[in-house]
């Protein structure tokens, strides 16, 4: 039987939401550390045609990390990500 994934936790999912560009989803997110996270982005545009070729999640887009800090998350920084 397959284990399910945790949920991303709401108010994460409100500061990504903040941040995310026109045309951007959220594709996959990580906690790397005890209390940081990171949350992986691509362009759907792009993400579509990905599923067209059947090519999974190939590709590249941004990422943000957020650390909690205090009881709260807070935002730490953009990168990028390509596989």
């Amino acid at each position: 039987m397959a284990r399910r994934r945790r949920q991303l936790d709401p108010a994460i999912g409100l500061l990504v939401h903040e941040r995310l560009e026109a045309n951007e989803c959220v594709v996959g997110w990580n906690d790397l550390r005890s209390g940081q996270v990171t949350v992986m982005l691509v362009d759907r545009d792009l993400q579509r045609e990905l599923k067209e070729h059947r090519l999974g999640r190939g590709g590249g887009g941004r990422t943000l990390e957020f650390r909690q800090q205090d009881g709260q998350w807070v935002f730490l920084a953009v990168g990028g990500w390509i596989s």
